[in-house]
């Protein structure tokens, strides 16, 4: 049984997210028959949803699903790429309490793939979702961008993730949490990194010190790998007409319209 999971990075800039999001990946790979792949956005021309559904309208296509932006918009690019997975790991810095910019658009405009459009609805359905978080110190906004980012998964009925069953030195039961400020005092112990440049090399990468977090972020890696397989098993064993909706890829809808799904209203 082999499956594949995708870390995406929603950090502007080369650092902190990164690492911790391709910690995850490094788990995940530590479970047998599993391939990964990394997307970062730094450098990437993401243009955000204006909220006009052409998406879920005649003008959409399977070449074109977000007609206000065209077929080669680095998003589209992307959310197709996603129905190729089986899982994700999903991973951000704590912006004034929240998700990036950048991955908010992200998340927006996957609406292509959840109201009917060409590439829903909900082809992630089934897939599974894990969140890592980079933050200034332990308390730094981690679990609500967590759930920010739950709260879109759920949306394309995707299943969420914890850090599994080790719960000894647990930083975080919602995701993988790292952080950058370390003293000598500090709880956690450290490397006494504080605030001197955010764009210099040590800053940028100070997330490396935080063993205790970069432990629960490969812990998610492993978990999203190991439940992907068990939800792909158990959907490739499963007969047609076994389960209530019908399904694509992992469980997924791809190419099913809503009007054909039961328990419509």
């Amino acid at each position: 049984m082999k499956v594949k999971i995708l870390g995406i990075s929603g950090s502007p800039r080369r650092g902190n997210t990164e690492i911790a999001v391709k910690e995850a990946l490094a788990g995940a790979e530590e479970v047998k028959g599993v391939e990964t792949d990394f997307y970062s956005i730094v450098g990437k021309k993401l243009n955000p949803c204006i909220g006009d559904f052409r998406c879920g309208t005649k003008d959409a296509s399977p070449e074109n699903p977000c007609p206000t932006w065209g077929p080669d918009d680095e998003i589209v690019k992307l959310v197709r790429r996603m129905e190729d997975f089986d899982g994700f790991i999903v991973g951000t810095p704590v912006y004034i309490g929240t998700v990036t910019a950048q991955l908010k658009m992200i998340i927006d405009r996957a609406i292509m793939m959840t109201e009917g459009g060409e590439l829903g609805p909900l082809s992630l359905r089934n897939k599974v979702c894990g969140v890592v978080v980079s933050s200034w110190d332990r308390n730094g906004g981690h679990d609500f961008a967590i759930a920010d980012i739950w709260r879109w998964a759920i949306l394309h009925d995707m299943v969420v993730i914890g850090v599994g069953p080790v719960r000894v030195n647990c930083n975080n039961y919602w995701g993988g949490c790292v952080i950058q400020a370390y003293t000598p005092n500090h709880p956690d112990g450290g490397q006494g990194i504080w605030w001197k440049d955010p764009n210099s090399q040590e800053e940028r990468t100070a997330v490396k010190y935080d063993k205790m977090g970069l432990a629960q972020c490969r812990n998610i890696g492993r978990r999203a790998a190991e439940l992907a397989k068990v939800i792909k098993a158990g959907f490739d064993n499963l007969a047609e007409g076994e389960t209530y909706w019908p399904r694509g890829r992992t469980g997924g809808f791809t190419g099913t319209k809503w009007g054909s799904l039961k328990g419509d209203v």
